[in-house]
């Protein structure tokens, strides 16, 4: 056992030696330690002042109100996220919506045919015809427009003659008791 009390007493006197040479002078680091000791000293002497400019500077309030603001965001930004989690889930959902929707409605023929279980081109067929059909009508009648107006017209000349003729043998004193008179209120008589 008598080693490991040399290496103790050999350690003990490394650090005394190490001591020693510090606080020797002709040591080109002689006095280090106090030199360190007095440093440390100064640069706490400065902290202070530092600490002392900044209490009475407004500094260190707002880097409180910055520090208790980053906490409220920190505590709020699970909820963010979860928020922001939903809004992607949410947009996720929409564009799988979209493409469906895009490839439903890339081919309209398809669809449409889907939709009207393939009766839509039998109706717009039936409807052209139709179409066709009036139009010839209406081309029709619009050619026969002069001949209508001409025929309404005789029969107006016709009608005022044949008033003219009746008005003539009313007047007759041959038959003037042999007709009656129309009776003139504006209503029209009819016999079955």
């Amino acid at each position: 056992m008598s080693r490991s009390k040399d290496d103790v007493e050999s350690i003990l006197s490394s650090i005394q030696e190490l001591l020693q040479n510090l606080q020797k002078e002709d040591n080109p680091e002689a006095g280090s330690l106090f030199r360190a000791l007095d440093r440390v000293a100064k640069i706490s002497d400065h902290i202070m002042i530092v600490s002392e400019e900044l209490r009475e500077s407004e500094l260190l309030p707002e880097a409180e109100k910055t520090l208790k603001q980053s906490q409220v965001w920190l505590a709020q930004m699970p909820q963010l996220l979860a928020q922001l989690n939903q809004t992607l889930v949410k947009t996720d959902g929409m564009l799988t919506q979209a493409q469906s929707t895009l490839t439903t409605y890339g081919q309209p023929t398809e669809l449409v045919k889907e939709i009207t279980d393939s009766q839509l081109p039998l109706v717009l067929h039936n409807l052209n015809a139709n179409l066709t059909v009036m139009q010839q009508m209406l081309k029709d009648v619009h050619g026969e427009r002069e001949q209508f107006t001409l025929t309404v017209h005789s029969v107006q000349q016709v009608l005022e003659q044949m008033e003219k003729t009746l008005e003539a043998l009313n007047n007759h004193p041959v038959f003037r008791d042999g007709i009656s008179t129309p009776v003139k209120n504006g209503e029209i008589e009819m016999h079955d």
